[in-house]
């Protein structure tokens, strides 16, 4: 761990605040940063990137009921950081239990880090669906159901 100085400009791309006055903040190539006063003066850097492998989590809620008033569902995946390449091409799509595609949630080139994607099936019939997270060498899928 090393003190940022205090003249160098950092951009974040992530920040979670615990409470008040402790933080956590990505920074540039997956820098990982605590402040523990509240603010991002003598932020604390750690040279470790924590973006280190593919995730694709369990959506949620699952299963979901769009007729029930609550016609989304939430997908979190995590892109790490791969060499020197600061994007990477990311593609997350939805399919029928046919495995058919239903939908493209994501098709573009993402920097490294956390993300969410809402799916909206108000249109969708009852039923079983996957969804699958790909970018590069990485393919992961996971099943989510469909109640109405």
């Amino acid at each position: 761990m090393d003190q940022t100085p205090p003249n160098e400009q950092i951009g974040f791309t992530s920040i979670a605040m615990i409470n008040k006055k402790v933080g956590y903040l990505i920074g540039e190539e997956g820098r990982f940063y605590k402040t523990d006063n509240g603010g991002i003066t003598g932020v604390t850097k750690n040279n470790h990137n924590i973006f280190t492998q593919f995730s694709l989590s369990q959506n949620y809620p699952n299963p979901f009921h769009p007729n029930g008033g609550n016609p989304t569902t939430n997908i979190n995946y995590s892109i790490p950081a791969v060499g020197k390449a600061h994007e990477l091409s990311v593609h997350l799509s939805v399919y029928d239990v046919l495995g058919r595609k239903v939908t493209d949630l994501v098709n573009k080139a993402q920097s490294p880090g956390n993300y969410s994607v809402k799916f909206n099936a108000e249109n969708l019939p009852n039923g079983i669906y996957f969804y699958r997270l790909q970018s590069g060498n990485f393919t992961e899928t996971r099943k989510m159901i469909l109640l109405k």
